[in-house]
């Protein structure tokens, strides 16, 4: 379908869905079958600054990533630290196949790489990536446990394509805490019945018409969201 339409009142294809476990890939079903991890233990040919050792990782952290289902997040420890800055490193390599680099954002979201963060926010919010890679950067930033990713999912409302602003939706009705509520009261004017239906839910279903008639978040048109989170602040008291 075209996730360009505005009108359209099909379902929106949400990549990758928030029914599924972390990392797991929009891929076919096969049978699943454990990480098979070499016998031993790994780490002492990954310490040092050799380049065998990096090349040993790198091999490593490429077939875990070209595997059919998403590893496991103890596959990816028994790598270490090393692994996890390779995954930092890799997710801004756009020499990369498509397909992996986006595997590679599932994995930063899987297991929570906090470092990456600013990385995931300008793969949203550039427009020369494609919707489906800016659709996994949201859905990375959503599975962090920090407080700033809020605003960058916040300034990625404006994204012209539809799967991208349902994934940010979803994210921000992921994350349950007051400060979402601005951005959610703006995707409850969507165009997109389904992007405006899951925000209202939200509101309703966490926060309450009770908090939004207190609150008059309702903006003149002059007031830009990141004015509107701002007045939220001193209500942290009241939501805890």
């Amino acid at each position: 379908m075209n996730t360009e339409n505005p009108n359209s009142n099909k379902i929106i294809p949400a990549i990758p869905d928030f029914d599924a476990l972390p990392g797991k890939y929009d891929e076919p079903r096969i049978e699943r079958k454990l990480d098979q991890m070499p016998k031993g233990n790994i780490q002492p040919l990954l310490k040092g600054n050799r380049a065998g050792s990096k090349a040993i990782l790198r091999l490593r952290v490429e077939e875990l990533l070209h595997r059919r289902e998403a590893p496991t997040v103890e596959a990816w420890k028994e790598l270490g630290d090393a692994a996890m800055v390779m995954l930092q490193k890799l997710v801004s390599d756009r020499t990369l196949k498509e397909v992996v680099r986006q595997r590679v954002m599932a994995t930063l979201g899987q297991l929570g790489i906090k470092q990456s963060i600013s990385q995931l926010g300008e793969i949203a919010l550039n427009a020369s990536e494609s919707a489906i890679s800016r659709t996994y950067a949201v859905s990375a930033l959503a599975h962090m446990d920090d407080e700033q990713v809020i605003p960058l999912l916040g300034k990625v409302i404006a994204d012209k394509n539809e799967m991208v602003r349902l994934q940010v939706a979803r994210a921000l009705s992921r994350i349950k805490k007051v400060e979402v509520i601005p951005y959610l009261l703006s995707l409850r004017d969507d165009s997109v019945p389904e992007i405006a239906n899951l925000a209202t839910k939200e509101l309703d279903q966490t926060y309450g018409n009770q908090l939004k008639t207190e609150l008059k978040i309702k903006p003149a048109e002059t007031e830009t969201v990141d004015e509107k989170a701002a007045k939220l602040n001193p209500l942290r008291e009241q939501k805890k």
